[in-house]
């Protein structure tokens, strides 16, 4: 007699890949794709993860990962499964699309996400950008423009940053490096 084989699975690309930790049991958790506008181009889709809605909700901080690149970060397992996490905590996540244009494509959200944040549910007032590896030099640079001052706090993990990088008095700022970053 043979023994009947299943086909092998799959594997995972790194891509679709959840982080470690998983959004707490039972947080209600919803994600929203929208459009938001740039000066320069068409407009590109974000997706917000937020707690569900409760008559006594009120608005979580928002946290917002910054993107420098076309590879669908919006997408891909690990920034979905982050979105998840932080809103299982009572946050709004913020993951985007970008089309290569750095901290104006984050400049663009940032003030649609403020122009609307009623609308979305969102406390713009303590904003925080998340920049990882690659994406640090974009975080850096909106942190240290002018418009950059509504932020209040944010993390770069991990990322190469400009030495000539300004850092303000007034943000609270989290650096994670390894080795020569």
């Amino acid at each position: 007699a043979s023994i009947a084989q299943s086909p092998a699975a799959e594997p995972m690309r790194p891509v679709d890949a959840p982080v470690l930790y998983e959004a707490r049991s039972g947080a209600g958790i919803v994600r929203t794709t929208r459009d938001y506008p740039r000066r320069s181009g068409a407009p590109l889709q974000f997706d917000i993860y937020q707690p569900k809605a409760t008559d006594a909700r009120k608005s979580g901080p928002l946290v917002v990962f910054a993107n420098d690149r076309r590879l669908g970060l919006k997408d891909w397992g690990g920034y979905q499964s982050w979105g998840r996490l932080l809103a299982s905590f009572g946050a709004n996540a913020v993951v985007y699309q970008s089309a290569d244009n750095g901290a104006a494509d984050l400049e663009d959200l940032m003030r649609h996400l403020d122009e609307k944040a009623v609308e979305f549910g969102i406390d713009y007032s303590g904003a925080a950008i998340f920049a990882m590896s690659g994406n640090a030099p974009v975080g850096v640079e909106y942190l240290s423009a002018p418009h950059g001052a509504a932020t209040k706090c944010a993390v770069i993990y991990y990322g190469w940053i400009p030495d000539a990088a300004q850092t303000r008095a007034d943000l609270s700022l989290l650096i994670v490096r390894a080795g020569q970053d």
